[in-house]
């Protein structure tokens, strides 16, 4: 169980309010100051400091949040093995970006499921910001995501790579023509949403050609992978997907790959996980499991 105190401490890292701190963990606004001068008197240092009126963490108290982090999800993850063992079930509690949860996972759960009959899965998809910051609440034990992250606050696995197309649909003008970046700024772009790590994609690729979104004639963000495909695939606009969210419409000649110069761009898929777990083995285990198929967890 993790100590009250660290409990404050998280609490108020997120918050950066001792008033919302104490409103969030039931107790006083004196209680919370009293809980962070105690862990600055336990490990002689400065955990907050002010700039200007914003609330910040120290070097040393970001340091203590990382740690803390990690800590409470060994707890949580050890209350979760003791509750497995007495039921006699598996279960995994992870997340995944939309292109990864939608598109490549799905044979990969059915055949573990198949495998592990008595196992439960809990799978939340939604975008990278979303999924660190769940990763961080200890609300999913690891994350499968595509886009960026800081690699230096996390540990990972590389889970594999795959190809970040841009695409149209098969009556486009573009279609089955050679084009250059700058050809496509007349057109629609369909783009997620921000904080999706295919437009965290997008825009780094086009920061390399000294474009920006807003260079486009019109934008449209959608959140939702099959409606971008569908507005593709009926000529509404252009977007740049993974390959294997639109495999099927490639194969039956539905939408197209553009074929833009000197465009070829391979992203990761990572396996990402909290620092400092005691839990190692068992993310191998999954990691390997999800990586070929080949081992039972």
């Amino acid at each position: 169980m993790l100590d009250y105190k660290i409990e404050t401490f998280l609490s108020l890292s997120d918050t950066k309010s001792y008033t919302k701190t104490a409103e969030i963990l039931h107790i006083t606004q004196p209680t919370v100051t009293q809980h962070i001068q105690a862990l600055e008197k336990r490990y002689n240092t400065k955990l907050f400091t002010y700039r200007g009126k914003v609330l910040s963490l120290t070097e040393k108290g970001e340091r203590l949040r990382q740690f803390a982090i990690s800590m409470k999800a060994n707890c949580l993850n050890f209350e979760r093995e003791l509750a497995m063992e007495k039921e006699g079930f598996l279960s995994l509690h992870f997340g995944a970006t939309r292109s990864i949860g939608e598109y490549v996972l799905a044979p990969i759960i059915e055949k573990y499921l198949k495998d592990n009959p008595h196992s439960d899965i809990s799978l939340y998809v939604d975008n990278t910001k979303v999924l660190l910051d769940k990763l961080n609440k200890n609300e999913i034990e690891f994350a499968l995501i595509e886009g960026y992250f800081k690699k230096s606050d996390y540990d990972y696995r590389l889970f594999k790579k795959e190809s970040f197309i841009g695409v149209c649909g098969k009556n486009h003008r573009f279609a089955d023509r050679e084009v250059d970046f700058v050809d496509l700024l007349s057109e629609r772009l369909i783009i997620r949403e921000e904080g999706s790590g295919s437009r965290d994609i997008i825009e780094q690729v086009l920061m390399g050609h000294n474009i920006k979104i807003e260079d486009f004639a019109y934008i449209s963000e959608i959140g939702n992978l099959v409606a971008i495909k569908d507005l593709v695939k009926n000529g509404v606009g252009i977007s740049f997907l993974y390959e294997p969210v639109v495999h099927a419409e490639l194969k039956d000649g539905t939408i197209r790959k553009l074929n833009i110069k000197n465009f070829d761009i391979k992203r990761e898929f990572n396996f990402v996980y909290l620092k400092n777990s005691l839990f190692q083995k068992k993310f191998d285990l999954i990691f390997n499991y999800l990586k070929s198929g080949q081992k039972r967890i």
